[in-house]
């Protein structure tokens, strides 16, 4: 089926019928539901031009059941959004956005493969990024040299603590010899 008509979308039902030479005649019912309108996303939070910071998260609706939502900033990697009835909130990963205009887009495709996306901009305030390291200290475990603080031990074990403002992304230790 492939003519000039246009068709409403909806489920429709079409009625194969072939004869051959001799008479012999075959029947088959296709059913089919068409689909042609893309998704709508109702994006709540953020706003376009609004600032962002590291605790923003990502809420709005979508009208109809999706395949796939995603988002992404500057042309970055896709991350793919949680739904619930049609609703998603999901905290937003803004590590390594830089300082200034960043834009933020919302892929939604659904069941028949149509496809939308809506594009804001968001604010990366110079306040909101992460500028301080975090605080390392460490001690010999046990210091059993003469005296308590000449760092001479029996034991190669060190206790510490790593404290930062923000979440802890790694904590190494390397041994040179």
């Amino acid at each position: 089926l492939n003519g000039d008509r246009s068709l409403a979308d909806g489920d429709y039902l079409v009625n194969l019928m072939a004869t051959d030479a001799a008479g012999n005649e075959s029947e088959l019912p296709v059913a089919f539901t068409l689909d042609t309108t893309a998704p709508t996303i109702d994006l709540a939070e953020p706003l376009n031009n609004s600032a962002i910071a590291a605790d923003n998260q990502l809420v709005g609706t979508v009208d109809e059941d999706m395949v796939m939502l995603t988002y992404r900033f500057n042309n970055g990697v896709e991350v793919d959004v949680s739904l619930q009835n049609r609703n998603f909130s999901q905290a937003l990963d803004t590590a390594g956005l830089p300082i200034g205009a960043n834009s933020l887009t919302l892929t939604a495709i659904d069941k028949a493969g149509n496809v939308s996306e809506e594009t804001i901009t968001v604010i990366v305030a110079e306040d909101d990024r992460d500028l301080v390291p975090p605080v390392i200290s460490a001690a010999l475990a046990t210091d059993s040299g003469i005296d308590n603080s000449d760092r001479i031990t029996n034991k190669a074990q060190i206790t510490g603590n790593v404290s930062d403002d923000r979440e802890i992304a790694a904590v190494m230790a390397s041994l040179d010899e």
